[in-house]
């Protein structure tokens, strides 16, 4: 598991740490230019932590940010249901 990820949910109250609604948000996708993580590594990063679901997003433009929202909004009650 990565390291900000290990850390973030041993300080978290939350005992049901594998179903964690995580996302992967890379930000401003409308600033090429200055990426410092490819689309594939993210990906796979992604992937080897459980399948997180990921967007590239841009708060200037508004790109996918309704959509990482919604998705971690529908991961947070589907849990919830779960554990309930």
């Amino acid at each position: 598991m990565g390291g900000w990820k290990r850390e973030f949910l041993e300080h978290t109250s939350n005992k049901d740490v594998d179903n964690f609604p995580f996302v992967l948000v890379g930000n401003k996708v409308d600033r090429e230019e200055d990426r410092r993580v490819s689309p594939e590594k993210a990906k796979a990063w992604c992937k080897a932590n459980g399948n997180v679901p990921y967007f590239e997003a841009s708060a200037k433009t508004g790109t996918s940010v309704n959509e990482a929202f919604m998705t971690v909004a529908e991961l947070a009650l589907k849990n919830r249901k779960s554990t309930v």
